[in-house]
């Protein structure tokens, strides 16, 4: 209520608190004008309380669903975000697995090729081996016929050096 509403309300409690009693009763006379006049005061000034708190009510509405309508739409938003986060979490997490794969894809495979290539160099390794030890043994025998041919024409060749194996 209205300050004013309430100063008629008290003035009307004033006035029945210094009415003359009627002996022997509980009763008391008031001046029924002047009484009339403050609770039709009261009464009008309170017709302009409620349409005034009507009026608060109504904006609070307002100002609730207004309220109402930002909190839901912000709660949207960060149901959104958080949706992206979590796609952006599980897209991090399937490109580092799938990054894990194929690098270990990588390792598997270039082991392979390394144990390839080993494979091949040591077998072309073996194959020279096995030409040099044929054009050693050539070589070997090519010397011995020259020396024994030599000591036939009366040369003295110098003894072979030993071969090893």
């Amino acid at each position: 209520m209205a300050d004013s509403t309430m100063e008629l309300l008290r003035q009307l409690r004033e006035t029945v608190v210094q009415a003359k009693g009627v002996p022997m009763s509980a009763s008391c006379m008031v001046n029924r004008a002047e009484v009339l006049a403050l609770v039709d005061g009261a009464l009008d000034q309170l017709e302009v309380d409620l349409a005034d708190a009507r009026w608060v009510v109504k904006q609070s509405e307002g100002t609730v669903a207004d309220a109402q309508a930002e909190a839901e739409r912000m709660m949207r938003e960060a149901r959104l975000e958080a949706d992206r986060l979590v796609q952006d979490h599980e897209l991090v997490v399937h490109a580092r697995a799938q990054a894990v794969r194929i690098r270990n894809a990588a390792k598997d495979e270039a082991a392979a090729f390394s144990r390839e290539v080993d494979a091949f160099i040591d077998s072309r390794l073996a194959e020279f081996e096995a030409d040099l030890q044929r054009t050693e043994s050539s070589i070997v025998t090519l010397r011995r016929k020259l020396a024994s041919r030599a000591e036939l024409d009366g040369v003295v060749a110098e003894p072979l050096p030993p071969v090893e194996p």
